[in-house]
């Protein structure tokens, strides 16, 4: 049997609650990819777990890419990557759009 919830909490509160868990649980979900995932200076993806691997990555392209990033011999990475190969840091990011949102925001 479905009951309703107490009178006492506000649906709004409890709907932001949700968002709440909702939106974290989303955050340490990518988080999990994002720190074993690469971008070239083309935007192409390579990336650890296989299933964030980018379009045509090839199966060992995440291993010479941490051989080229250790200095040492990267096979043919390079045919198909273009350097800068750089990480992704999505909190900075956001923080970043956040903050120049704010100014905007601000300035109307």
């Amino acid at each position: 049997m479905f009951r309703s919830a107490p009178t006492s909490i506000r649906p709004s509160a409890l709907t932001s609650a949700i968002h709440r868990v909702s939106a974290t649980c989303s955050a340490l979900l990518l988080r999990k990819y994002e720190y074993n995932m690469w971008f070239d200076n083309l935007g192409r993806k390579i990336a650890k777990d296989h299933h964030a691997h980018g379009v045509k990555q090839h199966k060992d392209d995440f291993k010479l890419l941490q051989a080229y990033l250790n200095g040492e011999d990267c096979g043919d990475l390079l045919d198909r990557y273009e350097p800068p190969i750089t990480s992704v840091d999505r909190e900075a990011e956001m923080r970043a759009a956040y903050a120049d949102f704010t100014r905007r925001l601000e300035q109307r």
